[in-house]
């Protein structure tokens, strides 16, 4: 019954979903799709259904509409013989190019045409006023759903939605759409098990934009209907974090006899640290990172044994070609690159890692406003490029960083603590 797949960038939630595909592929008892969002139109999207009201929204039949209508066209394509009694809903469906090939852009874009608002209550019952328009709408409704009751597959028909990472800085219509998305997400996939139907959504999301959602039951649908992905192992035991296992696993598929990496490869400390430990705390514990950072090292690979000015070099390419990239990456939409250009100089002028916020802010201000440094700050916190210092109960030191607690919030009065695996791009040593 789980349906939400929630997980930072780099977790692996699209590889999740090309795993579904690659299943599907090989296996008879389930069929899947993938719909990407990238690209999604959603001035058009807006189109189709008009608002009801100033705080409600129409968002989520319309939503309804473009999954159910995705699931048809799965019916088509497997050449299901349909009854007289639906065979001329299904031509309707035709003529109005909704049943070529269920991609999502390409329903919305004939959806949302003003023909399409004639067609619909051409088919149904009259056409008036807006609210025929609806009427006929949550008609239309009833029989896509009535057509794949009638005409339940055997085997599971899946459908995966991805990309909704290109939307971590919401518009408003990005917003309530994305959120309707989820909300359509769980009424259908319940419905669907209510019913005993073979069909499936799986919503691949982020789990800070799915926070970001102001959505009814959000925690409920968490709690019951999420599966997190979360790579963060404890501390006091690095040996046995799963990014370890994901590396030795990736390095023995290609020789089965490479045994573990980390005691035939490296060192068994950098100094006066274990190595896993420190390899570890370079990246923000997920695969995307971990992988990255030994596919960096490997560049300065010489002899069977790395040596430490090896690893260090191989870090400081990790650091500068994929870590503060992939950080500037995650800022886009925030901020201007020539803004954030400038407060990436103001934060590594000050040669260290840790440091006083006000006087952070004090300096980008010279040239910023102070809105926008907080902007910056807290999207930095929530990718984890940043953390938070502050004293713990007993006086001593502790740490905030997103990664090990997704509960922990920015705090713009506390001391500013620079990732470790962005502090040889700042020039930070």
């Amino acid at each position: 019954n789980k349906y939400l797949i929630l997980g930072y960038k780099g977790s692996g939630k699209s590889l999740i979903g090309e795993k579904l595909l690659s299943m599907a592929a090989e296996r008879e008892d389930f069929i899947c799709e993938k719909k990407l969002l990238g690209d999604f139109p959603f001035a058009s999207f807006e189109k189709i259904l008009p608002k009801n009201g100033e705080d409600n929204n129409n968002y989520p039949k319309t939503w309804d509409f473009v999954i159910l209508t995705a699931l048809v066209n799965m019916l088509i394509i497997k050449n299901i013989s349909f009854s007289s009694e639906w065979m001329e809903f299904v031509e309707w469906l035709r003529d109005n190019g909704l049943l070529s090939g269920g991609d999502f852009r390409s329903i919305v874009a004939k959806a949302s045409r003003k023909s399409f608002h004639i067609n619909i209550c051409k088919f149904m019952y009259k056409y008036e006023n807006e609210n025929d328009y609806v009427n006929n709408f949550d008609a239309m409704l009833t029989m896509l759903r009535r057509i794949l009751k009638e005409y339940n597959p055997d085997k599971c028909n899946m459908i995966v939605i991805d990309g909704l990472d290109e939307f971590l800085s919401l518009k408003k219509i990005q917003n309530l759409s994305l959120g309707s998305l989820l909300y359509s997400v769980g009424n259908l996939c319940n419905y669907f098990f209510r019913e005993k139907l073979n069909y499936k959504i799986v919503l691949l999301i982020r789990t800070d934009l799915f926070e970001k959602f102001e959505i009814p039951n959000k925690n409920k649908q968490c709690q019951d209907f999420a599966i997190r992905i979360n790579w963060y192992h404890d501390s006091r035991e690095p040996q046995n974090s799963n990014l370890i296992k994901l590396a030795n696993i990736r390095a023995n598929l290609k020789d089965k006899n490479c045994g573990n990496i980390f005691e035939r490869y490296f060192p068994k400390k950098i100094g006066t640290k274990d190595v896993i430990p420190y390899l570890l705390e370079n990246t923000r514990h997920t695969p995307r990172d971990f992988i990255q950072l030994l596919a960096s090292l490997q560049k300065f690979s010489v002899n069977e044994v790395l040596s430490k000015d090896e690893i260090l070099s191989g870090l400081k390419c990790y650091s500068e070609d994929y870590f503060l990239p992939e950080i500037k990456d995650e800022m886009n939409g925030y901020i201007s690159s020539d803004k954030f250009d400038f407060f990436l100089a103001c934060l590594g002028s000050f040669r260290d890692r840790e440091i006083s916020s006000h006087k952070l802010i004090a300096k980008c201000t010279e040239r910023m406003e102070k809105e926008d440094v907080i902007k910056i700050l807290r999207a930095l916190f929530e990718c984890s490029a940043i953390g938070n210092k502050f004293k713990g109960m007993v006086s001593d030191n502790r740490y905030c960083f997103r990664f090990r607690n997704r509960n922990c919030t920015f705090n713009p009065e506390e001391t500013i603590v620079i990732h470790q695996g962005l502090l040889k791009a700042l020039g930070i040593k």
